[in-house]
């Protein structure tokens, strides 16, 4: 009979320790790169959502202040002027005609509306508009407008708001 090498004796595998080895730095790493994941996402939230709100911001104000340029009076029955949820209502008249504007706050979305026409919104729903203030300036040389606009929205449970404003004069109304 012919003996074996001792090596060929030995059994093929892995032994529980070895295993449990493996498994322990295969937890360490997926571990580490679930943590990398949270903190790429946290990362990433904060550095789209606030500069997507100023975005919006801007175009708002940007949008009420063009309809105040091109406006010649605010009508006061329709406008809610100097409360926290304000409607501004102006006519105006242009080459083709005249009409009217319309923008207020709705259930935390800005809304524009030009003449008897469609609603449009200016603010996207997944962000809150908490404030829209409107305030008539009147002095012996012009009428303006002051708008300031809240937006609130939270990061990771974490609400914030921004404010924007800003001026505008009145078509008409210096001359």
């Amino acid at each position: 009979m012919a003996i074996r090498p001792l090596h060929l004796n030995k059994r093929a595998g892995f032994t529980l320790v070895e295993v449990l080895v493996y498994t322990a730095g295969l937890v360490l790493l997926l571990g580490a790169m679930a943590t990398s994941l949270v903190y790429m996402n946290n990362w990433y939230q904060r550095s789209t959502i606030g500069p997507r709100v100023d975005r919006v911001g801007s175009s708002v104000i940007d949008r009420i202040v063009r309809d105040i340029r091109s406006g010649d009076a605010i009508n006061g029955s329709q406008s809610l002027l100097e409360v926290s949820t304000g409607a501004l209502s102006l006519s105006y008249t242009s080459e083709s005609g005249s009409g009217t504007t319309y923008s207020a706050l709705q259930s935390g979305r800005v809304i524009h509306r030009i003449d008897s026409g469609s609603t449009e919104y200016l603010s996207p729903e997944d962000m809150t508009v908490s404030r829209l203030y409107f305030k008539q300036i009147i002095t012996q040389e012009s009428r303006a407008v002051r708008v300031e606009m809240d937006i609130t929205f939270s990061i990771k449970d974490e609400v914030q708001t921004r404010t924007y404003s800003s001026v505008a004069i009145l078509r008409n109304s210096y001359e």
